[in-house]
């Protein structure tokens, strides 16, 4: 028990603790970065195959397989509409 509590009140703890917060901000961070990037080239896929008027099996397969990792990852419902808007448009041959 007297091991115990001396770890506790060790530097090596508390360092050992401070880099796991670290640690955790940092993968934090990281997916926060990803989900940003996602979010932006989603909606800019979207945007470009509205305003083309149709897309291909290609894009389409893409685009929807990127929609589902957002998701996945938390990613909130305004892409869907987004989303559903494309599944709207006719499939380019």
């Amino acid at each position: 028990m007297e091991l115990f509590f001396a770890l506790l009140s060790s530097g090596a703890f508390a360092a050992a603790v401070s880099g796991l917060v670290a640690y955790l901000a940092e993968r934090r961070t990281r997916g926060d970065a990803v989900m940003l990037l996602l979010y932006h080239d989603i909606k800019a896929e979207c945007k470009d195959y509205l305003a083309q008027g149709s897309i291909d099996a290609d894009g389409l397969e893409v685009l929807t397989k990127m929609h589902e990792v957002y998701h996945k990852k938390g990613g909130n419902g305004y892409l869907d509409k987004l989303m559903a808007a494309v599944g709207t448009l006719p499939l380019e041959n």
